[in-house]
């Protein structure tokens, strides 16, 4: 049985994460019905039990050895994973500590040091803020036979790195739509979100505008932007008296601000200051059930590109919010630029106003974006088609010495730093007890 080894942002309780990963899966078991998956995940039993498939988790490098070591394709993606937006250390290759570009290039530089075929999938590229960033981009990509992105600014950003994506002897790049395109909503998820509302007091001929914002402080303080955002959605609410806003979050993680949008749209629920008509939720949501919400409301106004991505797979329009590019970029592909705010500080007239037109064309708008609909969707099997098209081209041999002794050396670099971790440990706890003592 042919072995895929999947790496991303994965178990996460990301939304748009756990889409794409879910339309990966669906996909490539739609194509070929005989894989075993494994998963690299921040929480593998949930992973293993919501799709079926092996998962472990990705910071346990003993068990991504082991598993690239089983594999007979890595596939790396998708989603937005190569930035720089808090750095990059290039010496924590395939080490406990990684993050960003060297957590997820560890998964080609193991690909190419075991000699087996990778493909990095449905990924968003950039921006970058530093020379070190793109190299290391590039040796990720170099590093493939096939990658596949999801815009066209993603494709610009790689060739900004030095990668010479016409390269006949470099890897295959095609720009494809983001996998999530192909994300359906059932009869079922429609009634569990109509269910969820009714418990919320929301009642079924209730307009609704949606709203998925995130936590971002990079080049401008949160402090800073949110209040033109809220006063943009207070002005429309006021002027829509039978409107009510509901808060949708993307990720409720709470390891930080950045992974947890509840914050955030606590914050916007107490600047917009209506409570009555405003609707916070909290819960962490599943794929399905938050693209079912999006369908339920006549506008969304969308932070988190996912957002912006569900709303035109349910014919519900967006009104962005581009903190990336990549939010621009999806918005650029729908034909939906104008309702796109380049700043997050939109004075609230103009914020207003976007809504209000997007709330008036609701009802055409989701006979005009069908054809779009179905294009994108059809688009998304290609990323699939070209990983199994390349798995079938896998011929595993035995390991060579040289690959023996670098497998071994990892091993005992992870061995190395688990030691170190636990000496730190031990080293606080002494030095708390230390301090105990002194003050007696």
């Amino acid at each position: 049985m042919p072995t895929i080894l999947i790496g991303g942002y994965y178990g996460a309780g990301n939304i748009g994460d756990e889409a794409i990963l879910a339309a990966m899966v669906d996909e490539l078991r739609s194509q070929r019905a005989d894989l075993s998956l494994i998963v690299t995940s921040w929480e593998p039993e949930k992973t293993s039990k919501d799709l079926q498939v092996e998962a472990i988790y990705w910071k346990n490098i003993n068990d991504l050895l082991d598993a690239a070591l089983r594999a007979d394709l890595i596939i790396l993606g998708g989603g937005g994973i190569f930035h720089d937006y808090w750095g990059i250390d290039p010496d924590t290759y395939l080490r406990k500590g990684f993050w960003d570009i060297t957590a997820f290039g560890s998964l080609p530089l193991l690909a190419k040091l075991l000699g087996i075929p990778c493909m990095i999938y449905a990924v968003g590229v950039g921006p970058f803020h530093s020379e070190s960033a793109r190299e290391h981009t590039r040796l990720a990509f170099e590093r493939c036979q096939i990658a596949t992105v999801r815009d066209g600014e993603s494709l610009e950003f790689l060739r900004q790195t030095g990668l010479n994506t016409d390269n006949p002897d470099g890897p295959i790049v095609k720009v494809l739509p983001d996998p999530v395109f192909s994300l359906v909503t059932s009869p079922a998820d429609d009634a569990q979100a109509a269910e969820f509302l009714h418990q919320k007091q929301i009642q079924d001929n209730t307009a609704l505008l949606g709203v998925s914002l995130r936590y971002w402080d990079i080049d401008i303080q949160l402090d800073e932007w949110l209040p033109f955002v809220a006063s943009g959605v207070r002005e429309f609410l006021k002027q829509n008296n039978l409107a009510q806003a509901i808060l949708i979050p993307f990720q409720v993680l709470h390891a930080t601000p950045h992974t947890n949008d509840a914050i955030i749209l606590k914050k916007l629920a107490d600047l917009i200051d209506i409570s009555d008509r405003v609707c916070l939720i909290t819960d962490s949501l599943t794929p399905r059930f938050t693209q079912a919400l999006i369908k339920r409301c006549t506008v969304v106004i969308g932070m988190r590109l996912h957002s912006a991505v569900m709303g035109i797979n349910v014919g519900t329009p967006v009104v962005a919010l581009s903190y990336a590019p990549k939010v621009l970029a999806v918005m650029k592909r729908a034909g939906l630029e104008e309702f796109c705010n380049t700043t997050l500080t939109p004075k609230a007239e103009i914020l207003a106003n976007q809504i209000q037109k997007a709330w008036d064309q609701s009802r055409d708008f989701r006979h005009k974006i069908k054809p779009l609909q179905e294009e994108l969707k059809a688009g998304t099997k290609e990323h699939a088609r070209l990983a199994l098209d390349l798995l079938s081209d896998s011929h595993r041999g035995s390991l060579q010495f040289s690959q023996q002794f670098a497998i071994q050396q990892v091993r005992y670099l992870s061995e190395t730093d688990e030691a170190l971790l636990q000496l730190q440990d031990e080293k606080i706890f002494l030095q708390r007890d230390l301090d105990q003592t002194i003050r007696i």
